[in-house]
């Protein structure tokens, strides 16, 4: 008699014209087991849960028995809530290698730019003042080219010079010391001292 006075979920939300889905969840919150059919006092409960007056259906054992009956799928199908979606999404599982990259490659190609500029301006400056030392340097061998080739012809001619000056004058001295020894004769000896003999 019990299981004559139970009515099925499907049943319930078709008379009562609620939603399925939504009433077997409140079962759920409810405590109402659905397997079975629902009782008089779960439509009882959940007619006032809704807020829905109850369908009034008069059925006599004519309309029973005339009526043809009516198969039902059963509520064994579950409607489970939609799950979240993530707010965040990646690309990663689309690609199959790793990509390295250098952070802010316009700022690292400006500071490369400005280096090797200084780097090709100091070079340059370089060579300009080595060209300038070399032209000095150059000019410079000339002129000590030119000035040690007549000191050496300078230098010969002042030994050729002074040799012939150092004979003249020793010559001159040794006459000069000739011509003084004649006055020797002429000196007058110390008392006592005899004359040399010759």
């Amino acid at each position: 008699m019990e299981t004559q006075d139970r009515v099925s979920l499907h049943g319930f939300c078709r008379d009562n014209n609620l939603p399925k889905s939504t009433v077997y969840e409140r079962c759920k919150t409810m405590g109402i087991i659905t397997s079975d059919g629902l009782c008089a006092d779960d439509c009882d409960r959940l007619l006032k849960e809704f807020n829905v007056k109850p369908a009034q259906v008069h059925l006599t054992a004519e309309s029973v028995s005339l009526t043809r009956p009516h198969v039902e799928s059963g509520n064994h199908q579950i409607v489970l809530t939609a799950p979240a979606l993530p707010l965040t999404l990646t690309l990663e599982n689309l690609r199959t290698g790793t990509v390295a990259s250098i952070a802010d490659p316009l700022s690292v190609a400006a500071a490369f730019l400005e280096n090797a500029d200084a780097l090709i301006a100091a070079m340059n400056g370089d060579l300009h003042r080595r060209q300038q030392e070399l032209q000095q340097t150059a000019s410079a061998k000339e002129a000590v080219a030119q000035k040690a080739q007549e000191l050496k012809l300078e230098s010969r001619l002042y030994q050729q010079n002074a040799g012939a000056i150092d004979q003249a004058q020793n010559q001159a001295t040794a006459q000069l010391s000739t011509a003084l020894e004649a006055l020797q004769s002429f000196t007058k000896k110390p008392d006592g001292e005899s004359e040399p003999s010759s």
